[in-house]
């Protein structure tokens, strides 16, 4: 668990480094928390469909995954094609969450994905470490002619509660209703 927290400070800075706002980083690291999950996909019964996990994108800001001995996780692409992350036992994988889609405007895009059980008749198990961060605000650097503001700043917190109570926690739109800029 340490080694994947470590791993989202990691990229998470050099997130903020490759966007030229490096300064911003140690305040939002400041609000930094982080919730592990195991996750256990059953092998499907034959009359079962192989979908371990519905699509759907993290609310938090960024994720780590380590899926283990067996592969099951699928990205959609742009085009909406779905690609399976074909990864090598002792990978990682980041991927962001709605809260980076928000603090970069749009510029880095909440990763859609899903889990497939497939064929292989094996018991997946997967581990992540969810980072999020109290208030997420879009800095003003990356707010131009070119970027509009897509975001208001939001309350974490305040958002889960309204995705739970509205029903919209698979929604890759959720975000948007929440505190999208119209």
């Amino acid at each position: 668990m340490k080694s994947m927290e470590d791993i989202s400070y990691v990229v998470s800075r050099m997130v903020f480094e490759s966007y030229g706002v490096s300064g911003l980083y140690e305040a939002c690291h400041a609000q930094m928390n982080h919730a592990t999950r195991l996750m256990k996909y059953r092998v499907p019964e034959p009359d079962e469909t192989d979908l371990g996990l519905t699509p759907h994108v993290d609310t938090n800001f960024i994720t780590v995954l380590y899926q283990g001995q067996t592969n099951g996780l699928e990205v959609q692409k742009k085009t909406g094609e779905w690609v399976t992350a074909g990864l090598s036992p002792s990978s990682f994988v980041f991927m962001a969450g709605e809260g980076l889609m928000a603090w970069s405007n749009g510029r880095i895009s909440a990763s859609h994905h899903q889990v497939t059980m497939g064929k292989t008749g094996k018991t997946r198990y997967s581990f992540a470490v969810f980072t999020s961060i109290k208030w997420t605000e879009t800095p003003e650097e990356l707010v131009d002619e070119d970027h509009p503001l897509q975001y208001k700043a939001y309350d974490h917190d305040e958002y889960m509660r309204y995705i739970s109570k509205t029903g919209l926690e698979k929604d890759p739109l959720s975000l948007k209703a929440f505190c999208g800029v119209n």
